[in-house]
């Protein structure tokens, strides 16, 4: 992590995640494409992919943690209704946990 001005200089706040969303309906996200993009460091000038579903014409980012979670979690309840994103931390040392409801 760099000092605060390099960090300042750097920070998106435009930048969501699907933890932004709060509840989701598991039904209501079965109609959502997930898209893939890419984005470059600021920092390292290194292009990187992600993925991200489009909300109310604005992109939240789909960590590959939520989504190895989320598989893992649907395995064991196929039924589930409704879960919700935290978010952890920031920058590289964000943990995102999945939550059922």
């Amino acid at each position: 992590m760099g000092n605060l001005i390099e960090e300042a200089k750097s920070y998106d706040s435009s930048l969501k995640t699907i933890a932004d969303l709060g509840d989701l309906q598991v039904e209501e996200l079965k109609s959502l494409e997930l898209q893939h993009g890419e984005g470059v460091d600021p920092k390292t000038q290194k292009v990187y992919k992600y993925m991200f579903v489009v909300v109310e014409d604005e992109e939240y980012r789909v960590p590959k943690s939520v989504m190895k979670d989320l598989k893992e979690i649907l395995e064991a309840n196929p039924n589930l209704k409704k879960f919700r994103v935290k978010k952890s931390g920031s920058g590289m040392a964000t943990k995102y946990t999945v939550i059922t409801m």
